[in-house]
């Protein structure tokens, strides 16, 4: 077949060898792969952001084939001519015995609610009513990550990282308006209100979405809905405030 592209369709009609063992139906492919990122809490995290709404659907036949063990698992019980294709496996790395279970930064979810309650503070005590510097630190690392998503979505040839629903909040737009927002008032003012409408939006039709979220984005959301509420009350304050002088 050379390097070209082959249907599954296609390559079954020259197969003979059967694969008899069943995996366990309804199961995703994000949810296949979350078995090997459980320990690996920040990797799970970015693996969530890159990957788009087709890892959502339910794996068909041989669809988890792309994961080692499932593979093993394939071959262990795969027959050709009613003979068993491969012998059975050996153990060569004995089994790691050490908990790889880490601290609170170790989590994102922990880590990201923290700064969420730092945040809120922060605002409760500031005299501005302008954003502060963790205001925008969370819009700025929105901004990355969309550049992170747009990349992997139209500039790369992998289908798992196209339709990634993350875009609705880590969007490259922010870092433009990071740069325009304190020259250009109105535009802020507006694009913050429109930002905060799509983030309400997006939690309420979350429900509907072909796509899951990883738990500490919601945490991100909520820290982007008072970060863009704050740049929408400075442009309403400095607007006011030139307005009766």
């Amino acid at each position: 077949m050379g390097y070209r592209y082959v249907h599954l369709d296609d390559l079954l009609q020259i197969n003979r060898v059967e694969f008899p063992y069943e995996f366990r139906a309804g199961l995703t492919y994000r949810q296949a792969i979350q078995t090997y990122l459980d320990y690996q809490p920040w990797s799970d995290l970015g693996i969530d952001l890159a990957l788009g709404a087709p890892c959502d659907d339910v794996s068909g036949p041989y669809g988890l084939m792309f994961l080692p063990d499932s593979l093993m698992k394939e071959l262990q019980h795969a027959t050709i001519d009613g003979q068993l294709l491969c012998a059975k496996p050996q153990q060569i790395l004995m089994p790691m015995t050490d908990s790889l279970a880490g601290g609170a930064a170790a989590n994102p979810l922990i880590l990201f609610g923290i700064l969420l309650l730092l945040q809120l503070v922060l605002a409760w005590k500031g005299q501005s009513v302008g954003p502060n510097w963790l205001d925008r630190a969370i819009v700025l690392l929105a901004g990355l990550i969309g550049v992170l998503v747009v990349f992997l979505w139209f500039f790369t040839d992998h289908k798992a990282t196209i339709w990634n629903w993350n875009i609705l909040w880590a969007n490259p737009i922010h870092l433009v308006f990071l740069i325009l927002a304190k020259r250009f008032r109105k535009f802020a003012k507006y694009y913050a209100a429109a930002l905060v409408g799509v983030l309400i939006l997006s939690l309420g039709l979350y429900p509907f979405l072909p796509q899951t979220f990883h738990p500490a984005v919601f945490v991100l959301i909520g820290m982007l809905i008072i970060a863009f509420v704050r740049y929408y009350r400075r442009s309403n304050f400095t607007q006011y405030k030139v307005s009766t002088l």
